[in-house]
């Protein structure tokens, strides 16, 4: 008998066994027994950069290029070779550098990069061979001109090598491409990118001789700068006599500096500046911000943006233009100023002194290690420059581009002074600098910048009574993006809807917890950018919605969007107000950002981005005569505002004005060309709001006829007097009456007399008349009847060639008007002749445009959009 002496459990309940934390046991062994199998039959390779250590595929064939140009047009010739021989699986022979009679260097690749150093650093991703072997050359007879050779249009896609290049690549194992600069777009696929940056950054290293005389320039520029421990800025000044000679603007030189610049232009370019026809406006190219600047004008910029006098500065440049004349006072405002022939010997600089290119790679070294860059001019140089010192310091480099528009306005004014508005460019929109040594970033009076713009007054008060404004104190890398005043919901009841911590959260929403220039915002990637705002430290940001997506979108500079699912919450930015350098920058855009929850602006309609000037003033019904010669003339055509441009402001007479003109004006007796010239003369090619004007610094003002004469003429004289906005021409005295639109880039004032030009009118005692022997303020190219109108010229419908119907009312009018002997019957009649004649022009004025191809504002603005390339703007 057995007795079981144990216990029976009495429960039911499975027992659970602890398993161990995931990680605390080693299991290696076994998951390699169970992958074995799986490795030994994958094929796969490695994603180092993007190739296989086991090879490249089977070459297509050889291309060969001849790179033309100076340094860095053939530096852009042999990164974009690299891309498409990469693209098409092509083995690309070191580029041969055409010899220019120009740069006139018969530098090699050799002489100039280290060739071993490219070949190796592309070796995984592109072939590149020394020569073409012998037994391909030998079905060519050993001569490379026998070799098909691909005339390619510049900037062609890459998808025109695929179709066209590689088909006969493949047939003929080898072809030629010459001239190969600017034969590929610069929009290509991530891949074909790719390939050029390697090339760029990575495989293009100067050659040993030039690398070691750069780095001892270098030691030398720092040992030159103790006063800012060790840090200088380069300047790149191009003002040799063939860029001044191209530019076509006008300096000091008089007839001494005409006659060489006509002698330049005509060794340089012949015939291409005196073709007939041609009209060369020194001064509308200097407004345009074309011109070079010299180097007193870099100077002034420098320290006018705060660089002291001990400020060490390296030069890039070729041989000044009169260099014993302009070198002087940039010499005395920095007497620190070196170039390469100060930092080295003659016996060090004798290899190079005769090789234009290994020069320029020199002066290149030297500006890529500098504090900051200063570029003046433009060019395949700073572009290079930019690009690579933003790859070196991670996007931190400092560049400065001057806008040239804003300081041709500045320089055009000698009485300005060491307190004036040009001593204080470190508080402009436009370029800016930070004097050297730099200082640590610290915080900005955000309130104190907003309260330099008038238009931006609204969007400042609302900050300073919420409790944002104490947020932001010792905040700095910021960008503000800020609501001009016509932009703002325009009902109390949009902020009433909401509590005071909600309108705040709205507020906190328009600051990015990051320093963004306008270069930047062009720069975005097409998905964007998600940047960080105020509104996600107060911790009731739910998920991401405390941050903002920033998207590049077409001309505008960017599109800034909120996570909300509504669509108030969009904003397009219109353009850059101001910056404190890698500090604060502060961008306008059209509308309040609302962040998830907060609909404050959906109710908004917002203005249309287009504006059509006459249509402004026709739907305001008080300025029926100027809407009608506007309509006529062609000028508004000439009106390009532009988000991203200087945009305009239109002082606009009333009906009454006209009806006002004393009857000897003769205003409606002159030629169709010089009435345009009046209308031109209403017009200030700036957006001005009303409180800009109000507290102008430089109350003489260009107007848009004055970039189709010359500097100093067809000026307005704008001041405040009486608590009102005075405006006077010389010849008339009259003051903004009231705000018509105003809408960044455009404002349109009323102005209670018509703006007649000293220049075409003369002031009697009795009355105000044309003066009759002053010619055309500006001879404008005649057109054949087969040519095109041009931006100057009205529509076609509007042209004595195309239809003569409004010339014979106009000749009417005048008739009419040269009747009439008592004042008050002349006025009387003008203006009900307008009236009658009104329904002749439209259709005339319909047909115009409509032969045009659309509206006419429309296409000017897209016109300018184009050419816009950028603007003032501190890349960083």
């Amino acid at each position: 008998m057995l007795l079981y002496m144990g216990s029976i459990p009495l429960d039911v309940v499975p027992r659970i066994v602890a398993r161990p934390a995931p990680g605390s046991v080693y299991r290696s062994p076994q998951l390699y027994a169970r992958l074995r199998a799986d490795m030994d039959a994958d094929k796969s390779t490695d994603a180092v950069s993007g190739s296989s250590f086991a090879g490249l595929p089977e070459s297509n064939g050889y291309i060969y290029i001849e790179a033309n140009g100076g340094l860095n047009q053939q530096r852009t010739s042999i990164c974009n070779a690299v891309a498409i021989a990469g693209f098409l699986n092509a083995t690309l022979v070191i580029p041969n550098f055409h010899f220019h009679s120009i740069w006139r260097d018969p530098s090699t690749f050799s002489d100039i990069y280290d060739e071993a150093h490219f070949v190796k650093r592309l070796q995984n991703d592109v072939r590149v061979v020394e020569k073409v072997p012998d037994f391909i050359m030998e079905r060519f007879g050993h001569n490379l001109s026998n070799v098909f050779n691909f005339k390619i249009k510049a900037w062609s896609p890459i998808q025109y090598y695929k179709d066209a290049v590689l088909p006969k690549l493949i047939e003929e194992r080898l072809i030629r491409i010459s001239p190969f600069a600017n034969r590929l777009s610069f929009d290509a696929p991530p891949v074909v990118q790719r390939l050029r940056c390697l090339a760029n950054f990575e495989a293009l290293k100067f050659s040993n001789p030039i690398a070691t005389l750069s780095e001892t320039l270098v030691s030398r520029m720092k040992e030159k700068s103790t006063a800012s421990n060790g840090k200088y800025i380069a300047v790149h000044l191009r003002f040799e006599e063939d860029m001044v000679a191209f530019s076509c603007c006008v300096y000091d030189g008089g007839d001494e500096e005409k006659k060489e610049m006509n002698a330049a232009r005509e060794i340089g370019w012949r015939g291409k500046f005196t073709k007939r026809g041609r009209v060369i406006r020194p001064g509308v190219i200097r407004m345009n911000g074309k011109c070079p600047l010299t180097p007193l004008e870099v100077g002034l910029m420098l320290r006018g943006m705060g660089f002291s006098n001990n400020t060490a500065i390296f030069l890039a440049s070729g041989k000044i233009y009169r260099a014993e004349k302009n070198m002087v006072p940039l010499l005395e405002m920095f007497p620190l100023l070196q170039t390469k022939e100060t930092l080295a010997s003659a016996e060090e600089l004798a290899p190079f002194k005769d090789f234009s290119s290994r020069m320029a790679a020199i002066d290149y070294s030297v500006c890529v290690h500098s504090d900051a860059f200063v570029t003046t001019q433009g060019g395949n140089f700073p572009h290079f420059l930019m690009g690579h010192r933003r790859y070196l310091y991670a996007g931190h480099s400092r560049t400065i581009k001057p806008d040239k528009r804003k300081l041709a306005i500045l320089f055009d004014n000698p009485r300005i002074g060491a307190s004036s508005r040009l001593w204080s460019l470190k508080s402009e929109g436009g370029s800016h600098a930070r004097p050297l040594p730099l200082p640590v970033a610290s915080g900005v009076d955000v309130a104190a910048v907003l309260a330099a713009f008038p238009d931006l007054a609204g969007f400042a008060r609302l900050l300073a009574s919420s409790p944002v404004a104490r947020e932001l104190a010792g905040r700095s890398s910021l960008t503000l993006l800020a609501v001009p005043n016509g932009n703002l919901p325009q009902s109390p009841s949009a902020y009433a809807a909401a509590s005071g911590a909600d309108l705040a959260d709205v507020l906190r929403y328009h600051v990015l917890l990051e320093y963004l220039a306008p270069a930047d915002l062009r720069r975005l990637p097409a998905s964007g950018k998600l940047v960080t705002t105020l509104f996600q430290t107060t911790g009731r940001a739910p998920a991401d919605l405390g941050a903002v997506n920033v998207t590049a979108a077409g001309p505008s500079l960017a599109v800034v969007r909120s996570p909300a699912p509504f669509p108030g919450s969009n904003a397009t930015v219109l353009g850059a107000i101001t910056a404190v350098p890698y500090n604060l920058s502060v961008l306008a855009v059209d509308g309040l950002i609302v962040p998830s929850g907060f609909d404050l602006a959906a109710s908004e309609s917002r203005p249309p981005a287009a504006v059509n000037i006459t249509k402004v003033l026709a739907d305001a019904r008080a300025f029926n005569v100027a809407a009608s010669m506007l309509e006529a003339s062609g000028v508004a055509d000439e009106f390009e505002a532009d988000e991203r441009g200087a945009g305009i402001t239109v002082f606009a007479p009333t009906d009454d004005a006209f009806a006002g003109l004393p009857a000897g004006d003769r205003l409606q007796s002159l030629p169709a060309e010089r009435k345009a010239v009046v209308l031109r003369f209403h017009v200030l090619h700036s957006y001005y709001p009303l409180g800009s004007l109000e507290s102008i610094v430089n109350p003489v003002q260009p107007t848009l006829a004055t970039e189709f004469t010359q500097a100093g003429r067809f000026t307005l004289n704008i001041t405040r007097a009486n608590g009102s906005v005075a405006i006077d021409t010389g010849v008339v005295q009259a003051t903004i009456t009231r705000t018509v639109f105003d809408q960044n880039p455009v404002a349109v004032f009323a102005v209670s007399k018509v703006l007649l030009p000293k220049e075409m009118f003369s002031r009697s005692d009795s009355a105000i008349v044309a003066v009759a022997s002053a010619p055309p303020p500006a001879a404008l190219p005649a057109e054949s009847p087969e040519s095109a109108p041009t931006k100057l010229s009205s529509p076609p419908a509007l042209r004595d060639t195309a239809g003569n119907a409004n010339h014979t009312a106009a000749a009417a009018a005048v008739a009419a008007a040269a009747a009439t002997t008592k004042p008050t019957i002349g006025r009387w009649c003008i203006a009900l002749l307008y009236l009658l004649l009104l329904p002749l022009l439209l259709p005339l004025i319909c047909m115009g445009l409509g032969e045009e191809g659309g509206e006419v504002t429309g296409e000017v603005r897209g016109e300018e959009r184009r050419r816009v390339g950028g603007g003032s703007e501190l890349a960083g």
